[in-house]
């Protein structure tokens, strides 16, 4: 959220996305890793 609010964005959604990809226990999260992975630096 600090990231985001000094307008750091993609860097936010970057750490964002990759730590959601890396750490959830979600099945679903888990089932589309490589797409969260690629997508993560695309934002």
């Amino acid at each position: 959220m600090a990231l985001y609010n000094l307008d750091n964005h993609k860097e936010a959604m970057d750490l964002l996305l990759n730590v959601i990809g890396t750490t959830s226990n979600d099945t679903g999260v888990q089932e589309d890793q490589e797409a969260i992975a690629y997508y993560s630096d695309k934002t």
